[in-house]
């Protein structure tokens, strides 16, 4: 499911590169996937989940 691919990816850019991605990079990476149905508004619930169950200290947001 599109929603556990946009996790993946933002928990490989946090524990891979120290970062947590924008909207526009990870609806970049899964533009195709939205284009054919995919949420957008998936984005940014998926991204505020994440930060509110990670802690961000150290870790640059885009």
């Amino acid at each position: 499911m599109l929603k556990n691919m946009l996790w993946a990816y933002i928990s490989k850019r946090y524990d891979e590169d120290g970062v947590l991605p924008d909207a526009d990079e990870v609806y970049t990476k899964f533009q195709l996937e939205f284009e054919f149905g995919g949420k957008q508004e998936w984005i940014h619930s998926t991204l505020e989940s994440f930060k509110r169950t990670h802690d961000l200290t150290g870790i640059t947001i885009l």
